[in-house]
């Protein structure tokens, strides 16, 4: 396949088996994001004399798909991603073969500055100079980088960490759509797609290619890549390989793991296939790997290092818990559940969560589980655990293909699904174990003999692909890859896993998010990225019809929130307490949609409390509030959606049952101000949901105390909104919703006799015009864009417990309005006042409001897509 550039009416064209696909935008320049696609036969791509070799006559391998990149002020490119060069690393079977990606290009169908290096062959050379990452350079604007017409003013390349990526070793491309299933041929097609990394590329021309019918014309033009890890072992009588491929969906593509994204996908899952083939025959045994499908984070703290943090109640994860097996048992049918997590204080916790999950699992998706905590070191490691695996083995048996009748001789019976926390080390030392009880039978229905040779390159090859896995995610090797490496464990390989032990941690601590955003970038998955359309194809087609009849699936809806702060003082209030509180109207409070609640010292905040913060106050808390919220008169019930807690800091939020499936993208982040940003004793926790398709951000902070503190309030502030961030990636600003409530600590600024005699005459507005907090507001030095309505209630500290008096220690210090609920001007209050319970020397402050939000109906959406699909083929046909 070669190459052609036309650069009048930019254009390339690709030639191969006597056709030509031409690729331009269009003349009118109607869409930035928009290309036509014509193929033409060879004969009639000679009468086009203006087109010249793009590589000279060099061959290329394929296109990998089609990006657009906005520079801004609605200017933009279409590049095309062209490979260069690839190494090919399988050919086994009848399967199309699989290469290496080595180099690429992205070559633009609007601009040349880029082509002299391109030309050249030193587009190298250009991704190393010019290279910068999608974060440093989300958007670069016109100026000094513009990248204009008529004028060549740079050679930054907009596309190269995105190049830098895909060459870097761990990605694997074929032309053919087999590549992405397994062996197995009763495997369902359409699950290729969980591991193809280009999807987003080439999504709109493959479809447009099989709508057109002009797949077969060029069939190795379009290429499917995925990444992993290939090694294959050949000689005169066998072959061996092994194929790992890491799903391009799951929440985090990189290290510290996590648990399931809203689409019911995990972190880390790998499909791996051990394949052995001779005398015309090929056998294979298949094996996944996958984090614990539940919402959950790994996180790290300063004191007592990582830990498991849930981002969601049990009962909020069960329902993608199940669609995550459903899945799983389509494309597999049978189902083994492999848990190797230990019951220590880190891992224990997820592993009881995954026993509780597989327990409520509505339908028998699991044929087996074990729950074994894998120790290599143990001298019954082998043993123990190869006679529990066998015993699983007996029915599963593998997948057994005679090439002369070409048929399967036999297939396999399900799948095992392992884990650990992280699905490295000791996973792969499992799955190199249970490879190894098959190998025996596999070389015995191929006609071969299994010698200790054999098993020492069967064991080299499980090290090096759990090597390269480890790497692809942690950027060090595997754990224990020296066990199947060697057959046992050593001290060099000891070492060597100390070694890796602690680049993870630092990853813990640190994750590379430069990294995880360019693969993000790849994937498509960023807000506002856009699909290379094809002028006269079906997607834009259907596109214009989703866009003139958007109202008839997207409705407006309203959504009602109570929420609340409290300083608590450590106390735990009473069930009357937290009925008064909750529902503050009696029987007339409104049935909520959202109760969020944000406490300040939950725990006494002493030092034992700062070095090592116990959830338990933070279980019997939510115990308590839902008691509470489930014993309305209307007999609505709630459910808990997710806390968060640091130290004292704490926020809670529920919904009603009947809305749980608006829920998603739930994510909690914290920010420590404490002493520098050291301890937790100040700062905020924050959780992001949507509620169908409106985004909302809630924060509970405390700030530092003491009426001359405000420019360290301030500080902390800024150090929330700039350092607390989401596994999403976004920050407090980003949404579109806010809600962000605490003991702020700002002050009333006046003589102490003063402010009591106006509490005591109810003159709250001369009161309000010495509050500390609206000063700063107004100066616009904290809370920007965010509003506060007229204060109508007393101030909600500092009073002696258990009565209304305010502070008559020996301290008198000044009543203030302490507690406060700030939000975005979208969201409409509808109460703001604070609720008499006595238990801490704060009062409870709550305000009630009503966000509009918008609502996709699927269903509905894809009865339009489907009546715009057969619209589109009936005129065509017409």
């Amino acid at each position: 396949m070669f190459c052609f550039i036309r650069k009048k009416e930019r254009s390339l064209a690709f030639v191969s088996n006597g056709w030509v696909a031409i690729f331009q935008k269009p003349l009118n320049g109607t869409s930035e994001a928009l290309i036509t696609l014509s193929v033409i036969s060879h004969e009639e791509f000679q009468e086009l004399s203006d087109f010249e070799p793009l590589y000279g006559e060099k061959p290329i391998h394929g296109i990998l798909g089609t990006f657009y990149y906005s520079f801004g002020n609605g200017n933009g490119s279409v590049f095309i991603c062209v490979v260069r060069s690839a190494k090919l690393v399988l050919q086994m079977g009848m399967k199309e073969p699989t290469f290496q990606i080595q180099s690429v290009d992205f070559v633009s169908l609007d601009h040349d500055v880029w082509d002299d290096s391109i030309v050249n062959g030193d587009s190298d050379r250009t991704y190393e100079l010019y290279s910068s990452s999608i974060q440093d350079h989300p958007n670069p604007t016109l100026g000094d980088r513009t990248i204009l017409s008529s004028t060549k003013v740079i050679e930054y390349h907009p596309l190269a960490s995105l190049s830098e990526l895909l060459t870097d070793g761990t990605f694997y491309a074929s032309p053919d759509i087999s590549c992405f299933t397994r062996v197995d041929s009763d495997t369902p097609s359409s699950s290729w797609e969980i591991y193809c990394w280009n999807r987003f590329m080439i999504r709109e021309v493959a479809t447009h290619f099989e709508e057109a019918q002009i797949g077969d014309k060029l069939p190795s033009l379009l290429l499917r890549c995925f990444r992993g890890y290939v090694e294959s072992y050949d000689n005169s009588f066998y072959s061996m390989a092994i194929i790992s491929k890491l799903s391009s969906y799951g929440s985090q593509q990189t290290y510290p793991p996590s648990g399931l994204d809203d689409d019911a996908f995990c972190s880390l899952f790998v499909e791996t296939e051990f394949v052995v083939q001779a005398k015309k025959k090929l056998a294979s045994f298949l094996q996944v790997r996958g984090t614990v499908p539940c919402f959950w984070e790994q996180e790290y703290s300063s004191w007592y290092g990582g830990y498991v943090s849930f981002t969601t109640s049990e009962q909020a994860s069960q329902g993608a818990f199940n669609r995550h097996f459903r899945k799983l048992q389509r494309i597999y049918k049978e189902i083994f559940v492999l848990d190797l997590l230990d019951e220590g204080k880190v891992e224990g916790p997820l592993k009881q969560a995954y026993k509780h999950h597989l327990m409520l699992l509505p339908f028998p998706a699991v044929t087996k589980q074990f729950h074994i905590a894998l120790d290599a070191n143990k001298s019954n490691f082998e043993t123990g655990f190869k006679k529990i695996m066998r015993d699983a083995l007996k029915d599963m048996s593998f997948y057994l293909h005679n090439y002369e009748s070409d048929l399967p001789s036999s297939v396999q019976n399900g799948v095992i699904r392992t884990n650990d926390i992280d699905c490295l080390g000791r996973t792969n030392l499992a799955q190199w174990k249970i490879s190894e009880i098959t190998l025996k039978d596999m070389f015995n229905s191929i006609k071969a003999d299994l010698s200790e040779k054999i098993r020492e390159i069967h064991g080299q090859l499980w090290s090096n692909n759990g090597d390269a896995i480890a790497k692809l995610v942690t950027g060090v090797g595997s754990i224990g890859s020296s066990i199947s490496r060697r057959g046992y464990s050593s001290l060099a390989g000891s070492l060597s896993d100390l070694t890796k032990s602690f680049g993870r941690m630092y990853l813990g601590r640190f994750p590379d998010e430069e990294t995880q955003n360019t693969m993000l970038y790849l994937l498509g998955a960023f807000l506002g990225q856009r699909s290379v359309l094809i002028a006269d194809s079906m997607s834009t087609y259907v596109q214009g019809v989703l866009h003139q009849r958007h109202d008839e699936y997207v409705t407006h809806n309203e959504c009602s929130l109570y929420t609340t702060t409290f300083n608590t003082n450590g106390k735990v209030p009473s069930m009357e307490d937290f009925k008064k509180w909750l529902f503050p109207y009696g029987e007339h409070t409104p049935v909520y949609d959202l109760y969020v609640l944000g406490i300040q010292e939950l725990v006494n905040l002493n030092i034992g409390h700062l070095v090592n913060t116990s959830s338990q106050r933070m279980k019997l808390w939510e115990e308590k509030i839902l008691q509470t919220v489930n014993s309305n008169i209307q007999n609505i019930k709630y459910v808990l959606i997710s806390s968060a807690q640091m130290t004292g800091v704490f926020l809670t939020i529920f919904v009603r049952e009947d809305k749980l499936n608006a829920i998603s993208k739930v994510s909690k982040a914290t920010r420590k101000t404490g002493f520098g940003g050291f301890t937790a004793n100040k700062g905020a926790v924050a959780i992001e949901l949507n509620f169908f398709d409106t985004d909302m951000c809630f924060i509970s902070s405390h700030f530092a105390p003491k009426t001359n503190n405000v420019m360290e309030r301030n500080m902390e502030y800024a150090s929330i909104v700039d350092g607390l961030v989401f596994s999403s990636g976004m920050k407090i600003y980003d949404h579109s919703n806010i809600i962000w409530l605490g003991d702020f600590n700002y002050r009333i600024d006046a003589d102490n006799d003063d402010v009591r005699k106006l509490i005591e005459v109810g003159d709250l507005s001369k009161l309000y015009s010495f509050d500390q907090l609206r000063k700063e507001m107004d100066a616009k030095r904290v809370f920007l864009n965010l509003t506060e309505s007229q204060l109508t209630f007393y101030p909600s500290y500092k009073f002696d417990n258990g009565t209304d008096d305010y502070d008559t220690s020996e301290k008198q210090r000044v009543p203030s309005w302490t507690d406060r609920i700030l939000s975005t001007k979208n969201n409409i209050r509808t109460a703001y006042t604070s609720i008499n319970v006595r238990c801490s020397d704060h009062r409870p402050v709550i305000s009630t409001f009503i966000l509009h939000n918008s609502r996709t109906d699927k269903d509905k959406e894809a009865e339009i897509i489907k009546e715009a699909r057969n619209a589109y083929i009936t005129s065509k046909h017409s």
